[in-house]
């Protein structure tokens, strides 16, 4: 029927879910954020934002060292050195593969 859809339901590869698994807690937690963050206010993210937003109880110090270890991976990029993160291809794979895989889309 015209104008009627039903719910789609998507699964994620697992192979995808075990590469974001193969991140440790902080790094999918601070990537989960400036994926979130990023797609909100398009604009870098800044490691002090991540600090004061999330409940990881860690420095901005230790959170850009975890960005810089994103970057090196390939997770996010940096505009420039002093610049907050931006999430790449590549993360926000990971960000859609960390979803629950069982979630119904409603148009």
């Amino acid at each position: 029927m015209l104008g009627s859809r039903e719910p789609i339901t998507y699964r994620v590869l697992d192979s995808t879910r075990i590469n974001m698994l193969a991140l440790s807690y902080r790094k999918r937690e601070i990537l989960k954020f400036i994926v979130s963050e990023h797609v909100q206010t398009a604009s870098p993210v800044a490691s002090s934002t991540v600090a004061r937003s999330t409940n990881l109880k860690a420095s901005p110090a230790t959170i850009r060292n975890e960005m810089v270890a994103l970057e090196e991976d390939g997770y996010i990029h940096r505009p420039h050195v002093s610049a907050g993160g931006v999430p790449s291809d590549r993360g926000y794979r990971q960000f859609v593969a960390s979803l629950d895989p069982d979630a119904t889309l409603h148009p």
